[in-house]
């Protein structure tokens, strides 16, 4: 299977969009409750799943969390490297200035 690259998208539009997309599909059924937002992070092949949760919260070793990034990895390919990131806030915070593009967002 030819996977769409950063340099050949192949029919997604961008590569950054596709990544959005390929992450918001392995999310699917798997957000667990206490997650404020979930995102990624795009840097050609270097991909960030960037979560946000409370303090304390377990997100750095929720199964759920896990999952969805080998989700995320299994979808965009081997080529891709997928990371974690848990980004402890009490409130949701979607900031656009550091490159994340969020998908999911609980209610306000």
């Amino acid at each position: 299977m030819a996977y769409p690259t950063p340099d050949d998208p192949r029919q997604a539009p961008t590569w950054t969009n596709h990544v959005v997309a390929q992450a918001s599909q392995a999310a699917l059924g798997l957000v667990p409750s206490y997650v404020h937002a979930l995102g990624v992070r795009v840097d050609g092949f270097d991909v960030t799943l960037v979560v946000q949760a409370p303090h304390g919260s377990p997100a750095d070793r929720d199964q759920d969390v896990v999952d969805i990034a080998e989700d995320l990895r299994a979808f965009l390919g081997p080529d891709a490297h997928v990371a974690t990131e848990v980004q402890a806030s009490e409130t949701r915070r979607l900031d656009t200035h550091d490159g994340v593009r969020w998908f999911f967002a609980t209610r306000a």
